[in-house]
């Protein structure tokens, strides 16, 4: 093996690797992000390595299995807004190429830019993307084990949409999801399940360099990637503020929202209102 380059197929072959428990694994192959063993990846391996942790990842949390699919270059961006996106429905998670191997990031549907702290941003990503369907999988059991707060906020969310015949909850969900998106992206930004994606990747990577940092020393492009997430609230913070003439945090702005979107529920139908809290009974006082 070249010196100067990982080989990745190579690694997770070996034995050592393999006895490894989900959490080392978790551990080592993250390591594999930092920009020093990142820059020695090629491009066209970078599957292998989203791949690796998206699977040990899925393990850890108890999940099923899911596909990544990469598209090709000649996927057109202006067809749908995202660099890494999930379908809980098909199993898959579906990246650009574009992305992956040249830091191609969307901002908006007509306009792109190259990202130099790929490494940190793809980690942000998958576990974001991971975020999505640990929610998702507990969204269908009407379960809470792993998360609290954040599914029934979800979950009331969900109810609180005004549903369409012949059409699922979660059928509905993306569809409502992917319009905010392409219309408002600080009302994507405070659907429950997306605002608390964020704020568990964000912490998941910070924590993931800071402890590598005794292995490979400070992860060059931390404080770019950190910069970018407080400068991406800041704008939509004080976008909210002027058009409301508020003066909230972004913490707050999606407190006034949820409480909104609480009280259009509760003026709803009480036989639907009784139905839900039969549903969410041992978790009454999130309500």
């Amino acid at each position: 093996m070249n010196e100067r380059q990982l080989n990745l197929k190579e690694i997770f072959m070996q034995l050592q690797y393999k006895r490894m428990t989900p959490y080392q694994k978790e551990i080592f192959v993250i390591g594999l992000f930092h920009s020093k063993n990142f820059n020695l990846i090629r491009k066209e391996e970078r599957k292998l390595l989203i791949k690796e942790l998206v699977s040990i990842l899925l393990m850890k949390y108890k999940c099923n299995f899911y596909r990544i699919v990469i598209l090709s270059n000649a996927y057109k961006l202006d067809e749908e807004l995202f660099d890494m996106a999930t379908d809980v429905f098909q199993r898959k998670i579906y990246v650009r190429k574009s992305f992956l191997e040249d830091g191609m990031i969307q901002n908006g549907k007509d306009s792109v830019y190259y990202l130099d702290f790929l490494n940190v941003y793809l980690l942000d990503c998958i576990y974001h993307e991971i975020y999505h369907i640990i929610s998702r999988n507990q969204m269908m059991r009407k379960s809470a084990s792993l998360l609290d707060r954040e599914f029934v906020e979800q979950l009331l969310w969900c109810l609180t949409l005004k549903q369409e015949e012949n059409i699922s909850m979660m059928e509905q969900i993306g569809k409502i999801e992917n319009q905010f998106l392409e219309e408002n992206i600080l009302a994507y930004r405070m659907i429950p399940e997306e605002y608390y994606a964020h704020i568990f990747a964000y912490k998941q990577v910070v924590h993931a360099f800071l402890r590598n940092v005794s292995f490979y020393g400070e992860e060059e492009n931390l404080k770019k990637y950190q910069l970018d997430v407080e400068w991406e609230k800041r704008f939509l913070t004080e976008e909210y503020n002027r058009t409301y003439k508020t003066n909230y945090t972004f913490e707050e702005i999606y407190n006034q929202i949820f409480l909104m979107n609480t009280i259009r529920f509760s003026a709803k139908d009480e036989g639907e209102v009784k139905e839900v809290y039969q549903k969410l009974r041992k978790k009454k006082h999130f309500i």
